[in-house]
């Protein structure tokens, strides 16, 4: 399933608070010598819930018990789903560079499984095994989920 830039789903996604953190790390390459090389790069910066504090992952305490009471909330149907987000795997390619502006593509996927559906926080411990009804193709299974959009940034070009 795919969201594109005008999906609830993409909006709110947009909004995430490690979107934060990935607009900082663009404006700090945009301010950085070679700008015009940066055309057509691509950058990972993945959001984690599990494990220690480190690049790309939220403290586990304070914010991760956020998303965690938040994503209990959306499966049990109490907010919509566009409120509901765990980790998640981003890409940011800058697509234009010149004259003071950039224009950056965002590309976020996840896949939602049983396993991680029913993971112990803070743990890779699952209550149910992935592939619960058979291969991964099955219904009920696996199901992968697209993001995109575009942002304009704006940077002062180096003389």
């Amino acid at each position: 399933m795919t969201f594109g830039p005008s999906d609830p789903w993409t909006q709110a996604m947009e909004q995430h608070p490690h979107m934060d953190t990935v607009r900082a790390e663009i404006n700090d390459r945009l301010a950085g010598n070679n700008v015009a090389a940066l055309k057509g790069q691509s950058f990972d910066n993945n959001f984690s819930l599990n494990g220690a504090p480190g690049e790309g992952t939220l403290s586990i305490i304070g914010k991760n018990v956020f998303f965690l009471g938040r994503d209990a909330f959306a499966t049990a149907g109490v907010i919509s789903r566009e409120w509901s987000t765990g980790s998640y795997r981003l890409q940011y390619t800058f697509t234009n560079v010149q004259n003071g502006i950039a224009v950056v593509s965002f590309n976020q996927s996840d896949t939602l499984s049983f396993s991680s559906a029913t993971r112990i926080p803070f743990t890779s411990t699952c209550l149910i095994a992935d592939y619960t009804f058979g291969s991964r193709a099955a219904p009920g299974n696996n199901v992968n989920l697209a993001w995109y959009w575009t942002e304009t940034f704006h940077y002062t070009p180096k003389k």
